[in-house]
């Protein structure tokens, strides 16, 4: 368990995950999909 931070939390997520993979509400650029769509 992480605990970040709001302000730091796109660079502490940036760490481990790719900017493409990363959701747009925490910066990146993966639209969020509802699951009952998927």
């Amino acid at each position: 368990i992480v605990f970040v931070e709001n302000k730091r939390l796109k660079e502490t997520l940036l760490e481990d995950i790719d900017e493409a993979q990363l959701p747009e509400p925490y910066g990146g650029k993966l639209p969020l999909v509802p699951i009952h769509q998927s």
